[in-house]
């Protein structure tokens, strides 16, 4: 179940920079400079997501552990 998780979360994000929940919200991930992020920034945003209680960490702050160690964020999709 891992491993599809990740393959969902990186598939989606490594060449549409959305996943379903992105579609729904009109968002995207991009790198901090608001680019395309590279492989190693998606791989690493990918496993930060198994991080136990990292959904929680929205709560504490506004970027998520995985937008934070990956050095990544989410924007509006302005298409």
């Amino acid at each position: 179940g891992s491993v599809i998780l990740f393959l969902y979360y990186f598939i989606q994000e490594f060449f549409w920079n959305k996943t379903l929940g992105k579609i729904v919200t009109g968002t995207i991930v991009v790198s901090e400079k608001d680019q395309k992020p590279s492989i190693t920034e998606l791989i690493m945003r990918t496993a930060c997501r198994f991080i136990p209680l990292e959904a929680f960490s929205f709560a504490f702050m506004k970027d998520g552990f995985h937008d934070i160690f990956s050095k990544t964020k989410v924007i509006e999709n302005k298409k």
